[in-house]
């Protein structure tokens, strides 16, 4: 690529980043909380959830290949399977996000969504309206900066980043974070949350599926170290920030009998299910760096199918995440 074409492409990518960030900026500070008028029109019971569960795992295959990319197998910027990964992922989040507006629509207006569309200017004066037009527009620019920059992702890799953290803000901004007490606090967490657990278990799902088996001979073990290093922290991060968020949501053990309360008391015992998997994996990869000089190849298999169950429950957590996102916390009502 000719240096000034370069120059203009990281330009471009920086402006529409600070563009979106602007835009959330803005936001916060005009938009109303009010839902709007509720019509009679309402989409297919658990349609709305299954497009939140969607975007989340979208989000997940993102991040958890460029994860993998810049902290676990840089030798996998040249693989286009997992830049078609990437790109599918992120395109997930922008359909999955076209799609909430237009339920967003059919409910202001009453009816349903196609024959909504004039209600949509109204939809995004509205927080989440306005959060879902920007995670579109944000996925759409992902989608685009891997496409364009799939030759040698590596020189892209802070403009990759300003969109993901643009990603990751339109959910915060969208939901219990912003919307509840401590705004500012629960944004920032919100942020960390969220992206740690794309990483942890998208980089599971990358390095099960593609990276224990694309890498070569012997750099099995390296690759699993890593893995469990970035997986490591990023557990850390999600265990931080979550428990953060569920004082700041729920401030009283009495507040967890609620819809929202067991809903989080859910997540956070199947959380721990996929963390012991997690430990399982960390343990036979260590305990198979110590065994040998020269790693026997029968047993990345063992690894490869504990990280796919960690990436299975983790699935199961997001679930969960999605219901929680619909759910009135406790201190909503205080």
């Amino acid at each position: 690529m000719k240096p000034d074409t370069e120059r203009r492409r990281r330009g471009a990518t920086v402006a529409a980043a600070v563009a979106l960030a602007g835009a959330l900026l803005v936001a916060m500070a005009t938009t109303s909380h009010a839902a709007g008028p509720v019509g009679t029109w309402a989409p297919p019971t658990g349609f709305a959830w299954a497009c939140r569960v969607a975007s989340y795992l979208g989000l997940a295959l993102a991040v958890g290949v460029l994860s993998t990319m810049a902290f676990v197998w840089r030798g996998a910027t040249g693989w286009w399977v997992l830049h078609r990964v990437a790109v599918a992922g992120a395109a997930i989040v922008a359909l999955a996000g076209a799609v909430q507006l237009g339920i967003l629509a059919g409910e202001r207006a009453g009816r349903p969504p196609w024959s909504a569309l004039s209600s949509l200017a109204d939809v995004v004066r509205t927080d989440r309206g306005l959060a879902l037009a920007a995670r579109v527009v944000a996925a759409v620019g992902l989608v685009a900066l891997v496409r364009v920059s799939r030759r040698d992702l590596r020189r892209a890799w802070k403009s990759l980043s300003l969109f993901v953290l643009g990603l990751l803000a339109t959910w915060s901004f969208a939901g219990h974070a912003w919307s509840q007490r401590w705004p500012a606090a629960g944004m920032a967490l919100d942020v960390v949350h969220h992206g740690a657990a794309a990483a942890w278990l998208g980089a599971s799902a990358v390095v099960g599926l593609g990276a224990l088996r694309g890498a070569g001979a012997g750099q099995e073990h390296v690759l699993a170290e890593r893995f469990a290093r970035l997986a490591g922290l990023a557990v850390v991060a999600v265990v931080v920030t979550g428990v953060a968020q569920a004082v700041r949501l729920t401030p009283s053990p009495g507040d967890l009998t609620g819809d929202h309360g067991r809903l989080l008391l859910t997540k956070v015992t199947i959380a721990l299910v996929a963390m012991a998997v997690g430990e399982v994996a960390r343990r036979r990869i260590r305990t198979w760096r110590r065994a040998m000089n020269a790693p026997d190849p029968s047993a990345v298999r063992p690894v490869r199918r504990l990280l796919l169950a960690q990436f299975a429950v983790g699935a199961a957590v997001l679930a969960v995440t999605a219901m929680l996102a619909i759910t009135a916390p406790a201190t909503a009502g205080g």
